[in-house]
């Protein structure tokens, strides 16, 4: 748990966020924490891999650059999301990417 998160969402779980672009990352993580979630931010797929291995978050907002990779993992983990907590593919590109069909999830459109 993060000790910067705060309120009574912070005890209910962690919510993930997956961006390559740090400035992006980081203010998603910012914006969590204001809000009393705990957030945890991830630059690359295998680090949230490796974190969902021993913990799951409560939800995952990613970015769709990193989740269209050709990463059999990766898209097993966005499924694996998908199914079990709420998934957001966020994406600065017109086309809904395919990542988020195949897993269900929602897109939100960058800039924020």
């Amino acid at each position: 748990m993060n000790p910067r998160a705060r309120g009574p969402a912070a005890a209910a779980g962690w919510a993930a966020v997956l961006d390559a672009d740090a400035a992006v990352r980081h203010a998603l993580e910012r914006l969590g924490r204001t809000h009393g979630l705990a957030v945890r931010g991830f630059a690359a797929a295998a680090a949230l891999l490796a974190e969902c291995g021993r913990e799951a978050p409560r939800a995952a907002l990613v970015d769709a650059e990193l989740a269209a990779l050709p990463t059999r993992e990766l898209q097993r983990l966005l499924r694996e999301l998908a199914a079990s907590v709420p998934l957001i593919l966020t994406t600065g590109h017109d086309a809904s990417p395919a990542a988020a069909a195949a897993s269900g999830a929602r897109v939100l459109r960058k800039p924020f």
